[in-house]
């Protein structure tokens, strides 16, 4: 199982009393694909996506928060983010909860 995403950013539950105690964690990471044509311009970078996980396991809205400075890999990011499987958000009181969270998506040529 894999720690969710460098930073996370947690939606207040209904009561400050029952804080979230346990994160999102990543089950399965998205796997963009590489556009070949951004493979032919050594194009690489990191997308930063800001998502909306649902306490029901689920991706909702995602946006590109900071764009890897190229369109075509920005979409690859955003249409694999769908992909995403996690453990939702838990409450001291085991309450599953929405977050919102950044994760980066990664674009790396091999030498």
């Amino acid at each position: 199982m894999l720690p969710l995403l460098a930073s996370a950013a947690s939606a207040p539950p209904a009561q400050d009393d029952d804080p979230i105690v346990e994160q999102v964690r990543v089950l399965v990471p998205p796997a963009p694909e590489y556009p070949n044509l951004s493979k032919r311009l050594g194009e690489r970078g990191t997308v930063q996506l800001y998502m909306h996980l649902l306490a029901d396991g689920t991706v909702g809205e995602v946006r590109v928060q900071r764009s890897s400075g190229y369109a075509r890999l920005d979409k690859s990011a955003l249409e694999a983010s769908t992909t995403l499987k996690f453990t939702p958000a838990r409450t001291r009181s085991g309450k599953v909860v929405d977050t919102w969270a950044i994760l980066p998506v990664d674009f790396r040529l091999e030498d």
